[in-house]
């Protein structure tokens, strides 16, 4: 077996460390930048898990239309979240997956009564709301009976299919993110 010997430059090494320091005077923009980068290299797996629910879950479409629903409301909804939950611990990441919740420029509309609100946040969820999408992966038992849906796991499905793809995008994502950085501040890139 062949040796491998390494020299590192304790001053170049120092060097490193200020530089990145002056990139990103604090942790929270440190983690900010990253999670930026996070979400941008999450597009892979958005776009598998709306090609998954157009070919597992839509088989039903033209029945729907007949009835007068909406179709490709869920596939539409499928969205890229930053991780909120991990920020004070350090922790970044994001999240694929549908949108949910009315946004707070429906709920707290100024000017509007309550029920004006409620009315509105129904029509956004008739339009944009993706909720059902747990039913679909998760399965679920209708009231009354005794009898379970099975959901169709399109999560897993998603991450053997995109998986490698957006790690392999974050790292060059990180990389743009420090380089951008650096040239904001001095002039030269990083890489």
């Amino acid at each position: 077996m062949d040796k491998v010997s390494l020299d590192i430059d304790k001053m170049s090494m120092i060097q490193i460390k200020n530089n990145l320091e002056k990139l990103f005077p604090t942790d929270r923009k440190q983690r900010r930048a990253l999670t930026n980068a996070a979400k941008r290299s999450s597009k892979p797996m958005q776009r598998a898990l709306k090609d998954l629910i157009k070919s597992k879950a839509s088989k039903t479409a033209e029945q729907r239309r007949a009835l007068g629903y909406t179709v490709g409301k869920l596939r539409k909804s499928i969205r890229v979240f930053p991780s909120k939950k991990g920020m004070k611990s350090g922790k970044i990441g994001a999240y694929v997956g549908p949108l949910i919740k009315v946004p707070k420029s429906i709920k707290k509309k100024k000017g509007q009564t309550e029920e004006q609100r409620r009315k509105a946040a129904q029509e956004w969820v008739k339009k944009r709301s993706g909720f059902y999408f747990y039913m679909l992966e998760y399965g679920f038992g209708p009231r009354g009976s005794s009898q379970t849906v099975g959901g169709l796991g399109l999560l897993p499905k998603t991450a053997d299919k995109a998986g490698g793809a957006s790690l392999n995008l974050f790292e060059s994502e990180v990389w743009k993110e420090l380089n951008k950085k650096s040239k904001k501040l001095f002039g030269t890139s990083i890489k």
